[in-house]
């Protein structure tokens, strides 16, 4: 968001527009804002070729992978790298992690470090900005932009039991804020206390009797978390009930 941001306020002084750019996000709410604001974003994984494909992605002059987790990247990178053309760049946030050697073997063509200057760097690698000046005006830029919105970042609090980085995949993956991770964490704790786990037939019954919407239907409520059951073996996890409550296709409160 932060390097779209760049490329928007500079492309009248480079060859490098916001026209020529396309944004993969897994957070819904994010593609349908950039959206609006006419932005170029597109829903999905933007490591997948279909997805690419589909975007019109053919014979990009870069690819930036920014994933917040380790793994993401990892697997990111290794899929742009075997599905792009040869030769394409690919340029790989590191994050706070030393995995660095690990991404330049599974394709990254250089690694870069940190918020800011990540993004300066990335706008510096697609041509965005060439001068020390148009450097400087970026960081002023970019600086302002985080500045105000780190207020609302920094409020969010952590779910117990999910690293920061586990906690940003799961709130792309569902489309949901970490305030409202922790708010059904706390129905979660209620029922299964220090336990990892809990019996779907426990937690049906839990949100069965605290259901402010009126009788819940016990049959389509116990489908809903079933579907969610990976191991197949009676019980749930806190993320496996996550993905049960923002399931289209269910109605869990």
């Amino acid at each position: 968001q932060e390097l779209y941001y760049m490329l928007r306020s500079t492309e009248n002084n480079n060859s490098v527009t916001c026209s020529n750019v396309v944004c993969f996000d897994l957070n819904p709410s994010r593609v349908l804002a950039g959206t609006l604001n006419g932005a170029p974003v597109v829903f999905g994984d933007g490591a997948r070729i279909e997805l690419l494909k589909a975007a019109g992605v053919k014979k990009p002059k870069a690819a930036i992978v920014t994933y917040a987790s380790d793994e993401r990247r990892l697997e990111a990178t290794m899929r742009l790298r075997n599905c792009l053309p040869e030769g394409t760049p690919i340029y790989v946030y590191e994050g706070n992690s030393r995995i660095g050697q690990q991404l330049l073997a599974a394709g990254a063509t250089e690694i870069i470090n940190e918020t800011t200057e990540t993004s300066l760097r990335f706008a510096s690698l697609v041509g965005a900005c060439q001068t020390n000046d148009e450097m400087s005006q970026l960081r002023r830029l970019s600086m302002s932009h985080v500045g105000l919105q780190l207020p609302a970042n920094t409020k969010d609090p952590l779910v117990p039991g999910l690293s920061e980085e586990a906690l940003v995949d799961l709130t792309e993956e569902l489309g949901c804020s970490k305030r409202e991770l922790e708010e059904l964490h706390s129905t979660f704790v209620a029922v299964a206390g220090e336990n990892e786990t809990v019996p779907i037939s426990e937690l049906k019954g839990f949100l069965m009797r605290r259901s402010a919407d009126g009788p819940t239907d016990g049959t389509d409520l116990e489908a809903c978390l079933n579907l969610e059951d990976e191991d197949g073996e009676g019980t749930i996890t806190f993320v496996e009930y996550a993905r049960a409550r923002w399931n289209s296709e269910c109605s869990i409160t």
